[in-house]
């Protein structure tokens, strides 16, 4: 994978990384995910950041994917993505730089080492595959 499909993917796994989340943290279903919530704190140590930028990172990017399908503008940085850096996350003055590909790896790891977060009412696991023609 390579390029533009970076932005899918990691749209992708920020949806997974959400449903990780709201599981392992027990985050009710009706809480938001605004400024000042302790998952940022969780999220900033995934990243290897602050909780101030883990938030500015979910506010622009996980929300601006799942909302515009781009990373919204910040008042703070700008943004940049390269698979160049070893780093999940590089921050060097108003740059905040993400390697999409370290980050799905990090976030799929955490995904696949806890497989109960499938254990859901709403959104289980599907469990049967059926190919259907039309």
């Amino acid at each position: 994978m390579s390029g533009h499909q970076a932005f899918v993917c990691l749209g992708t796994c920020l949806f997974l990384y959400e449903k990780y989340l709201r599981k392992t943290e027990k985050i009710k279903a009706s809480e938001k995910f605004s400024e000042g919530h302790a998952v940022f704190n969780q999220i900033g140590k995934d990243l290897g950041i602050s909780k101030d930028d883990a938030f500015e990172f979910w506010r622009c990017w996980r929300n601006g994917l799942a909302h515009h399908g781009m990373p919204t503008k910040s008042k703070k940085y700008e943004w940049g993505m390269t698979s160049k850096q070893s780093e999940l996350v590089l921050i060097a003055g108003q740059t905040f730089s993400i390697n999409p590909w370290k980050i799905r790896d990090k976030i799929l790891n955490k995904v696949e080492n806890k497989k109960d977060i499938w254990d859901d009412e709403f959104a289980p696991l599907m469990k049967v595959f059926k190919v259907i023609n039309p």
